[in-house]
């Protein structure tokens, strides 16, 4: 009876510690996963830059990430944090999340007003080859850090290559934008 007890209070400590745990994305050096995604509508490679060691009024720790997008070259760009440093999707490529039930960052813009798209999961190539699941959100900054939540409950999360994304377009942002963002994470 005592063996019966032991598993089963093992098996629920297990599932319990499974079920809370924490995936980083980005907080602090070393960093874990590179913000290697550029994308945009004539590839992304001339009007965002990113530099993901800001020191520039982190909302925790010693550094932020800090995105500028000029409009006047591009319509729209992003970029994502990759969970391989490629574009490569499909089952059994990326991280297993599952268990995770909200992915959570912080959120500034340069100046206020900046409108941004946020988000995760890549969406299908033209090989119809997607990540397990992929949502987005669309917000408009303040010039003081706000922290974001987008929820992850009943998603399959089994294979999440791209672990976060923004994205700035220029007919929200018709003089560009500057937007800093921290302490990504998947609990």
């Amino acid at each position: 009876m005592k063996t019966i007890i032991l598993v089963l209070t093992l098996y629920l400590m297990t599932g319990l510690l499974a079920a809370s745990a924490e995936t980083v994305v980005y907080d602090e050096i070393p960093l874990t996963y590179p913000w290697s995604g550029l994308m945009g509508s004539d590839g992304g490679s001339d009007s965002l830059t990113v530099d993901p060691f800001s020191d520039e009024d982190p909302h925790s720790g010693d550094i932020c990430a800090r995105a500028t997008y000029d409009s006047s070259a591009e319509a729209w760009a992003g970029v994502f944090v990759q969970a391989t440093g490629d574009w490569r999707r499909g089952p059994g490529i990326g991280l297993d999340l599952t268990g995770s039930q909200t992915l959570s960052f912080a959120a500034r813009g340069g100046r206020g007003g900046e409108v941004v798209t946020f988000g995760y999961g890549y969406e299908p190539d033209r090989n119809g080859v997607a990540d397990s699941a992929s949502d987005d959100m669309k917000v408009t900054l303040t010039d003081g850090w706000r922290e974001f939540a987008i929820d992850l409950g009943g998603r399959d999360l089994s294979s999440i290559s791209g672990l976060f994304s923004l994205r700035l377009d220029g007919g929200d942002n018709p003089e560009g934008a500057t937007i800093y963002v921290d302490d990504i994470r998947y609990t």
